[in-house]
């Protein structure tokens, strides 16, 4: 997700099945794929684990943090959150950030 100098990474977030949609649920890196199907460990430019990366996760509807973490030296994260619709911003220093909105199910 996040890379040295102009490169980025995007990656879509897989619905996850969730009974009556009221209980909360585990967003991982596990849970992000790219495109391709391939891990979505958080990594550099030169493929490294990047740990310490600031995840945070915003309610669409009204802008408010609802939840954050970082990743640990595997580049790996998780947090629980209800189902919704949800701004996930990822940022490091030194390295560009990027920020995606996805619908949590």
């Amino acid at each position: 997700v996040i890379v040295d100098g102009d490169k980025s990474q995007l990656f879509v977030l897989n619905a996850v099945s969730n009974g009556d949609n009221t209980q909360p649920i585990v967003i991982s890196n596990v849970s992000l794929k790219s495109q391709d199907g391939t891990d979505s460990t958080i990594v550099g430019d030169k493929g490294e684990p990047l740990s310490n990366v600031r995840i945070s996760i915003f309610s669409s509807s009204d802008k408010t943090l609802v939840s954050k973490t970082a990743t640990n030296s595997k580049g790996e994260w998780s947090m629980l959150i209800k189902p919704g619709r949800y701004y996930f911003m990822f940022e490091k220093d030194g390295y560009g950030s990027i920020g995606f909105e996805r619908v949590v199910v």
